[in-house]
């Protein structure tokens, strides 16, 4: 009965190194990811392909990064990259 444990407690560890192991072999590195433009974060309607400071409020641009959302909308692809704002 003892054994049983033991092997079952084995079994558990090693799904649980495997699983850990997969995790972190399949995640992407922090940093990887290149923005897709970068903002204000008071002015959603600047838009800059480089890191710079807001022309409207001269606050830093800030990254914003592909998600599941935006790669499926047409409105982020059609929208132009250079700096504009209303």
């Amino acid at each position: 009965m003892k054994s049983n444990i033991i092997f079952s407690g084995l079994v558990v560890a090693v799904i649980l190194v495997v699983g850990i192991v997969v995790g972190l072999h399949t995640a992407p590195a922090v940093g990887s990811k290149k923005p897709l433009y970068y903002t204000c974060p008071m002015h959603p309607s600047v838009r800059a392909e480089q890191p710079g400071s807001c022309p409207i409020c001269g606050m830093n641009l800030e990254p914003v990064y592909a998600t599941a959302a935006s790669t499926n909308s047409a409105a982020a692809d059609a929208t132009p990259l250079s700096t504009q704002h209303p």
